[in-house]
């Protein structure tokens, strides 16, 4: 993912690397945090829909966050 908005010279920020520094994107490269910060995207792609592994975050989580 990160390739792709390289690409894309969309300006983002690695979670791991994150400073404060504007960006356009948070890319979440790190593990345990996405349901924390839903509150905050105004959009939310969840990438481990893309391949076969197992595990991985549930996207009904952003809908239980909603109704609270």
């Amino acid at each position: 993912m990160a390739s792709l908005l390289a690409a894309s010279n969309i300006r983002f920020m690695r979670r791991s690397q994150w400073n404060n520094s504007p960006a356009d994107v948070l890319l979440l490269d790190t593990l345990g945090e996405l349901a924390k910060i839903y509150r905050y995207a105004t959009a939310a792609f969840v990438g481990g829909s893309l391949h076969s592994t197992s595990g991985g975050h549930n996207p009904i989580d952003r809908l239980r966050l909603a109704c609270r």
